[in-house]
């Protein structure tokens, strides 16, 4: 038997010594590959076909195997291989969907060499060795994936640093110059009208302090000038509430840059947390609590949220992070 891949035509000979005992070797050999080994004639008929093999695509000795999905879709000429492998020698593997005998195709990486009969070149067999890639395919879609949700969340960071300049040096610029103007027409106002102008002047002060509140949300500055545990501090302060005070336990201050770009998740997450459970929950006090000395992102790194509940809490609102 010769069997390989070479530099004329693919083909390169690998001598198997005769005998029972080489033979069975060699079928053990094969049965036991995790890879699947398929030879077909000229005529796409199996010849031989180990156990992997049937296992991925369903195949049986004797079947006729169909083209890959690649083969069937491309364009060929008049008398070209519509075979890729068979007809490329410079080629001997690339990627496709094999069809299955069920139905369906199943993803597969190919190697393929040739297979000639003793003293008869025009006479050869295709081996193709087939590898499930469902795997790495997910794998690397699970990557790509990963990689577009932290362009995303960069993006978005990007957008709301934009939109937060803005408020702050567009709107609340605005709203201040309304508020010296009307300091200013107060001055010149008849007395009975200066109750009103006040009420007005509180409007534009209370509208100043959500827009200050909402560039600040958008996009915490002292988060990078300072660090994250100053802006959770500050976060629980702004957003305590008579109804409900949020502590902040730390036993470790992480400065401006400590965390690179995990401090900024670690906020919104800190962030949501809190304001779900002011806006949505009962819970008269909450408390950030930030336990173990480890970076952010090890197993032994922990962050909760605590809640002293009053009776008729909503268990739909829980408030851990």
């Amino acid at each position: 038997m010769r069997y390989g891949e070479g530099n004329a035509g693919g083909v390169v000979d690998m001598a198997v010594s005769p005998g029972r005992d080489s033979a069975e070797r060699l079928r053990r050999l094969f049965n036991a590959l995790n890879d699947g080994i398929i030879v077909m004639d000229s005529d796409r008929i199996i010849v031989f076909i180990n156990p992997s093999a049937t296992r991925i695509t369903g195949w049986e000795l004797g079947d006729w195997i169909p083209y890959c999905r690649f083969c069937q879709e491309r364009q060929v000429g008049d008398g070209e291989e519509r075979c890729f492998l068979a007809s490329q020698t410079d080629v001997s593997y690339f990627e496709s969907e094999l069809p299955m005998k069920c139905g369906g195709f199943v993803p597969v990486g190919m190697s393929r060499t040739f297979l000639h009969a003793d003293g008869v070149e025009s006479s050869r067999d295709m081996v193709i060795v087939i590898r499930d890639v469902t795997r790495e395919r997910q794998a690397k879609e699970l990557e790509l994936r990963a990689t577009l949700n932290r362009m995303t969340l960069e993006v978005q960071e990007q957008e709301r640093r934009r939109i937060s300049q803005e408020l702050h040096d567009g709107v609340s610029q605005s709203l201040y110059a309304v508020d010296l103007g009307i300091e200013h027409l107060k001055r010149q106002a008849p007395r009975r009208l200066h109750r009103a102008l006040d009420d007005l002047r509180a409007q534009v002060k209370r509208c100043s302090q959500e827009v200050r509140a909402l560039s600040h949300s958008l996009y915490p500055a002292l988060l990078f000038d300072l660090g994250l545990s100053a802006a959770i501090r500050l976060l629980a302060e702004e957003m305590s509430t008579s109804g409900c005070r949020i502590e902040v336990s730390m036993n470790k201050d992480f400065p401006a840059g400590d965390l690179g770009g995990a401090a900024i998740h670690v906020y919104r997450i800190v962030q949501e947390a809190v304001h779900n459970a002011v806006s949505h929950g009962t819970a008269r006090r909450g408390k950030f609590r930030s336990g173990s000395t480890a970076p952010i992102g090890a197993r032994s790194r922990s962050a909760t949220m605590e809640r002293a509940l009053t009776p008729g809490t909503c268990a739909r609102c829980p408030v851990t992070a």
